[in-house]
């Protein structure tokens, strides 16, 4: 499934082909960061942030209606679940925020520094957790966030946007996106190889948007 939370609506596609779309949260003209349930075909779980003050909606029938679950205060970047919502993160222009098993968000990392992305996946009895922080650089967390270290940079340039594979849990493999390329990784962003490079058409308004597949 892929998804896209931008201009005000929500669209995804099971197949890569057919588009299905719903209308954004009421009152929330931009939603920019979303996420959908590793199991969305099944459970219809999604989460958009959206607007200034951060808002994060929550649906469980494939964005046909949404529930408010916190104002954050801040820009959400990008949103990333675990099964079922079971963790739920989100990195924003003042950090980055974890909910666990639908209580409320609190900010875990990097308090007054922006994250730009995260991506997570439960492996075992942890989850993982990827994050890109433009004043630390890409970093790794073991043990759903409370603690992080550094990975080496894929490159010097800065990266955008991270996907891990569907299933990361066994394979341990993750794409980085940046404007002059993407790099994979198989070993948890240990190392990088370079795999296609990327033209930026708009200097100003750079697009990028990794997908796991």
């Amino acid at each position: 499934a892929g998804n896209v939370g931008a201009g005000g609506g929500w669209c995804w596609s099971l197949d890569g082909e057919a588009v299905d779309c719903q209308a954004a949260p009421e009152g929330q003209a931009v939603c920019k960061s979303a996420a959908i349930s590793p199991g969305f075909a099944d459970d219809g779980m999604a989460w958009v942030g959206c607007g200034v003050s951060g808002a994060v909606y929550h649906s469980d029938d494939f964005a046909q209606s949404w529930r408010e679950l916190a104002r954050l205060d801040a820009y959400v970047y990008d949103l990333s679940a675990t099964a079922g919502g079971e963790e739920l993160f989100a990195a924003t222009s003042r950090g980055l925020f974890r909910s666990s098993g639908g209580g409320a968000f609190e900010l875990i990392a990097f308090e007054g520094l922006s994250v730009w992305a995260v991506e997570a996946a439960r492996c075992a009895a942890a989850v993982e957790l990827f994050a890109l922080v433009p004043a630390e650089g890409w970093l790794r967390s073991d043990d759903g966030g409370d603690h992080f270290a550094r990975l080496p940079r894929p490159t010097e340039d800065l990266a955008l946007d991270l996907a891990l594979s569907p299933a990361y849990a066994e394979d341990g493999s993750l794409v980085v996106g940046s404007f002059d390329g993407s790099w994979f990784s198989q070993d948890r962003g240990e190392s990088w190889i370079p795999t296609h490079a990327v033209e930026t058409l708009d200097d100003d308004n750079p697009l990028f948007e990794t997908s796991a597949g």
